[in-house]
């Protein structure tokens, strides 16, 4: 098992957030942005045709469940904080 100072470093801290510094880190986020994208226009097409406007509400699930995942993908692959 490796540790965190062995991992690569893909995401560089900024203020409060992360920043892709890396094409790994890159690639992580287009990966994580192209399903929600795939995602949100299923949800909206969904309601559309079903003419039941409650289901857009439901745009936030896949965005939370993506944002948590990134999040924790971008810590561990990130600088740990100087000491």
């Amino acid at each position: 098992m490796t540790t965190p100072a062995q991992d690569e470093i893909w995401f560089e801290r900024w203020l409060w957030s992360y920043v892709p510094c890396h094409w790994k880190g890159w690639a992580v986020m287009a990966m994580h942005m192209a399903p929600l994208g795939v995602a949100i226009a299923l949800l909206i097409v969904a309601a559309n045709s079903l003419h039941r406007e409650w289901i857009t509400d439901l745009v936030l699930i896949p965005f939370l469940a993506a944002f948590f995942s990134l999040s924790r993908i971008a810590k561990r692959h990130s600088r740990p904080p100087a000491s």
